[in-house]
């Protein structure tokens, strides 16, 4: 027998599980974060900045939030590269799903050092979230993000 001579229902049986083989081999799984660790240090996309993020309560909650972000130059391994003053910073904050995001802009106030605090950054739900930070610094512009898991 040809396979055309198959009955319709084999043929489409084959097809579902032909299309679910390469769904589950093909098809990423959404984008996971790990715990929050305090201090946890990135580098921008290009390069340019070191930063440093801590939670004012210990770890992020559902709700409203105060971190202090440190944005130094990356000048050696050990963290403590010079501080940036004076940073424009913009944050947007999501869900790696896309199912919440932070709607009402955090005020940021600069504290000294390169220490910038970014009060009332609200997380809507628990989850993986991505807190992204846009940096503008003279005619330099950059970007860093930091993923995480916040606790209901």
């Amino acid at each position: 027998r040809d396979l055309h001579s198959f009955p319709t229902r084999r043929s489409s049986d084959l097809l579902a599980l032909a299309l679910s083989v390469t769904f589950a081999s093909g098809c990423e799984q959404p984008a996971s974060a790990d715990d929050y660790r305090d201090g946890q240090i990135e580098l921008s996309d290009q390069g340019a900045f070191e930063l440093s993020i801590f939670h004012a309560q210990g770890e992020p909650r559902v709700g409203t939030n105060t971190f202090y972000l440190r944005v130094s130059a990356p000048e050696d391994d050990a963290g403590t590269g010079r501080g940036v003053p004076n940073v424009d910073l913009q944050v947007a904050a999501a869900t790696l799903d896309g199912s919440s995001f932070m709607d009402v802009p955090p005020q940021i106030t600069y504290e000294g050092d390169g220490t910038y605090r970014v009060e009332n950054l609200r997380f809507e739900a628990a989850g993986a979230w991505s807190v992204d930070f846009d940096l503008g610094f003279g005619s330099l512009n950059d970007h860093v993000s930091f993923e995480f898991m916040v606790e209901g």
